[in-house]
């Protein structure tokens, strides 16, 4: 049992380690896009900046989602100096989170502080465009591609809907997430599947010690 566990742990350590060494080499890349995107270049294909960024030393699907609930907590209680602390946080995290963009665009607006909310609200459609973009979720074939399982709630609920059960299955050498969902205004239900095979092979370790993570 010990052997087992010190193998399987091993295998980790290696998986992590390669993937670092890997995104270092793009690290550039990454940067390269990500400014241009601060600069609000129009030019910048937000599909390469995502993708990028899954190979940069940055990139961690897992981090701690504290911050987040603090977020959110403020976005309901229209707290415009709050959603902007504590999105700024996890915008250090994640710079491509893409509902830390949105609540930071809406708080900054709150507050008149119009090139600071532009600016987010640019980067938050980039992102949500590219996410849809990938595919219509209608099977594995044409699921949408996320580089966090995050931007599948960030989409369901740019569609109006909420999340009602999630499963996850594997197929041919891809991960999905089946997610089901319902429309806050028809209660119509819709089953969108997203593959999730770029952060769950990248960490693999972590997923299976964090399938409950709160979003």
């Amino acid at each position: 049992m010990i052997k087992k566990q010190m193998i399987f742990i091993l295998v980790c350590v290696l998986t992590i380690s390669v993937f670092v060494f890997a995104g270092q080499t793009n690290v550039s890349d990454f940067k390269k896009l990500y400014e241009s995107t601060l600069k609000m270049d129009t030019n910048v294909n937000f599909t390469e900046l995502r993708l990028s960024y899954t190979k940069s030393a940055g990139y961690d699907p897992y981090f701690d989602d504290t911050n987040r609930k603090y977020m959110r907590e403020a976005f309901f209680k229209q707290d415009a100096s709050n959603m902007i602390y504590y999105g700024s946080i996890v915008l250090k995290l994640n710079p491509l989170d893409i509902d830390a963009r949105l609540f930071t665009s809406i708080a900054y607006g709150k507050l008149g502080m119009t090139n600071e909310s532009r600016l987010n609200r640019f980067i938050f459609e980039g992102l949500m465009d590219s996410v849809m973009a990938s595919g219509n979720g209608r099977s594995p074939e044409t699921a949408i591609v996320v580089i966090d399982t995050k931007e599948e709630y960030s989409m369901v609920k740019s569609l109006g809907a909420s999340v009602i059960k999630q499963e996850m299955f594997e197929k041919d050498d891809g991960y999905f997430d089946r997610i089901f969902t319902q429309d806050l205004k028809s209660e119509r239900k819709m089953v969108l599947i997203f593959n999730i095979t770029i952060p769950y092979k990248i960490f693999p370790c972590k997923f299976r010690t964090n399938s409950s993570y709160v979003q």
